[in-house]
């Protein structure tokens, strides 16, 4: 299978050693995988942002390069440092030390929490007309809702101010069916 895990491990049979391997022929070299396991080193070294960052990066870059590797040393770095610091702001701070100030990630991120404060209500997204598979993509664009109350949410849901949900607490579900 050619996917994000796919192409890697074509790389590494073929004898494309890490950091190679996540370069090498790889259109996914800035998915999400290795960002996903973010949490992974960030629960090994709780606390520690840079030992957890370091670890983080020797996994990313065996299928992951740039992007892919810079989201990972982000997110991890600001997961570790939860155990120990509350504030989000610190907390972003934190993150951003592990990615270069002036790379596309850290502008993206930046722009994000820029549009975030200038609404404060929901993050939109919508769908870019360069992105290079832009004719199947199907949706105009996404709304998101951040909610921190499962009951508000499955309200909003029921209510039809949300279209998708996950949470449904045990107590509302006479109320879903």
């Amino acid at each position: 299978v050619m996917d994000e895990y796919g192409i890697p491990r074509k790389n590494l049979e073929k004898g494309i050693m890490p950091p190679a391997s996540g370069a090498y022929d790889n259109v996914f070299y800035a998915g999400m995988g290795a960002a996903i396991r973010s949490e992974v080193w960030a629960c090994l070294c709780p606390g520690d942002p840079a030992l957890a960052v370091s670890l983080a990066r020797e996994d990313a870059c065996v299928d992951h390069v740039r992007d892919g590797v810079e989201a990972s040393s982000f997110l991890t770095a600001l997961e570790s440092a939860a155990f120990v610091e509350q504030d989000r702001e610190r907390l972003l701070e934190i993150g951003f030390s592990f990615i270069p100030e002036d790379g596309h990630l850290s502008r993206v991120l930046h722009d994000t929490l820029r549009w975030w404060e200038e609404c404060r209500d929901y993050v939109e997204v919508r769908r870019n007309p360069r992105y290079r598979n832009a004719s199947a993509v199907r949706l105009n664009g996404v709304r998101f809702l951040p909610t921190v109350n499962g009951f508000t949410e499955t309200r909003m849901f029921f209510n039809g101010k949300l279209h998708v949900t996950n949470n449904v607490p045990p107590e509302m579900t006479a109320y879903a069916r």
